[in-house]
């Protein structure tokens, strides 16, 4: 009679012991999954989200189009290729050269 509750309370800790280990293991899979989903939202909203544009680079080889404030823009060259040199006007030195906007945006 012994041996069978023995043999009954084996086969309980049997059953704990397989219930722990499935629960485990449901736990292992629940956070991995968890953890794939998070790293997939980010990058989704990363990817989604506008991205800024790369460097664009302007030609300064003629004054055209050129937006001067208290500065002299003219058209020179410089080591055999065409630029635009920005003197300043005036006693106090100061000035604004402004570039014209883009007619074409890239988006």
């Amino acid at each position: 009679m012994n041996k069978s509750r023995d043999k009954s309370q084996a086969g309980g800790e049997v059953t704990t012991q397989m219930t722990t280990r499935q629960e485990a293991v449901r736990l292992i899979l629940l956070k991995h999954g968890l953890s794939c989903s998070a790293i997939l939202l980010w990058r989704l909203v990363a990817f989604s989200q506008r991205r800024p544009r790369a460097c664009r680079t302007f030609p300064l080889r003629d004054t055209a189009g050129l937006i001067a404030s208290k500065v002299k823009p003219e058209a020179v060259n410089y080591q055999g290729r065409k630029s635009v040199r920005i003197t300043i006007e005036g006693e106090d030195r100061e000035g604004l050269a402004l570039l014209p906007e883009p007619t074409s945006r890239m988006a």
